[in-house]
């Protein structure tokens, strides 16, 4: 169990195939009242009218509206209000962040976790491992997600964690949690 759970946002940062859903379910699961959101999974199953605007953004190559994701959740958090949020994969830029702290609440804290282009290539699902979908990905990560691990790092929020084998990343990041959510 980590100390110092009970309610709050932290969000889990860092290109794909990093790490981001094992480390957050890991987290999410030792927290007292940790509950593990996917970002994603809320787009897929989201109802009308709010599934139609992702729809459309979608259909036309536009970015899902931030609004949509605020909106998502909020409704996610308004669920169950004393729990310690995990959030993997948020917020994706700069614009979310800023977005996101002025309109629900400022994080507690980032995890930031980093990985070679190689372990991401080995790691990718069987279906996205061409190289342009790899340089796809991680050009949008560093163009716009890199925007909001450098606007947290500003407040001092981040909890950066290098490249290192799954369990080792779990028992350090789990510490380094419990003491950026004891400040």
């Amino acid at each position: 169990m980590i100390e110092g759970g009970g309610g709050g946002v932290i969000f889990f940062l860092g290109p794909p195939a990093s790490g981001k859903t094992t480390q957050a379910k890991a987290l999410a699961s030792s927290l007292p009242g940790g509950q593990y959101v996917d970002v994603d999974e809320l787009l897929r199953t989201a109802r009308p009218p709010v599934a139609d605007t992702i729809r459309a953004a979608r259909a036309s190559n536009q970015a899902v509206p931030v609004a949509v994701y605020i909106r998502l959740l909020i409704s996610t958090f308004a669920a169950n209000p004393s729990a310690t949020f995990v959030v993997d994969g948020y917020p994706v830029s700069i614009e979310h962040a800023t977005l996101f702290d002025a309109q629900v609440t400022p994080p507690k804290c980032v995890v930031v976790l980093e990985a070679a282009e190689t372990d991401i290539q080995a790691r990718m699902p069987y279906g996205a491992k061409t190289v342009l979908s790899i340089a796809d990905s991680l050009r949008l990560y560093r163009e716009q997600g890199e925007g909001a691990v450098r606007y947290y790092d500003t407040q001092q929020l981040t909890v950066a964690e290098p490249a290192k084998p799954i369990k080792d990343t779990t028992k350090d990041l789990k510490r380094r949690v419990a003491e950026a959510l004891r400040k």
